[in-house]
Parts: structure tokens; sequence; C-alpha cells
């Protein structure tokens, strides 16, 4: 895989398993960060990408893809929101401070 699929995607490993070509994990990570089919494959690098978006989201492999990476991304919000709130909560449960 390329140093711009690491760099741009974190973690990837989960990818790893969908057996997919470089060009296709570019697809993958692109559309789920910006959920427009053409403009994964025009990052990916298709020269011909609102042909090759249709292409790819019909592929079963792709689509088995981007599901399990959104599901990742869902997984990082919750967890993100969960850190949000552990700092929050003692702060908002707080007895509010006589002046």
């Amino acid at each position: 895989m390329s140093e711009q699929t690491q760099s741009n995607s974190g973690n990837t490993d989960w990818l790893d398993k969908h057996c997919l070509i470089d060009r296709y994990r570019l697809f993958v990570l692109a559309y789920i960060e910006t959920h427009n089919g053409t403009e994964a494959a025009r990052r990916a690098g298709y020269k011909q990408p609102e042909v090759q978006a249709a292409r790819m989201l019909k592929n079963d492999k792709v689509r088995a893809a981007i599901e399990e990476g959104r599901a990742q991304v869902g997984e990082k919000a919750m967890l993100a929101d969960q850190d949000v709130a552990k700092h929050w909560l003692p702060m908002a449960l707080a007895a509010p401070r006589e002046q």
C-alpha cells in the first residue's frame, strides 16, 4: 500500500482482509471520507472518475470494505464522544461556585 494511503487514513489494518489492490483501497478510503463516488475515483487516480465510480460501487469486495470502514468511523466517533462526555461530566455535575 502506498504511503499516501497510510498517512491519509491512519490505521487501515481492517482493510487488509478485503484483499483489494492499492487503487481500490484508495477509492474505499476516499469514498468513506467524501461520500462521493466520483470524487473518490478521482482521488484514486482514475481517468474517467464518473464511469469508474459506478463500476467500483457495484464491486462486492469494495462495497463490503466501505461498509466496514463506515462502521470503523462510527465506532471511533462514538469513542470520541464518550471521551468528551467523561471530560465534561464532572464539570456539569459540580456545584456552582458562589461569588
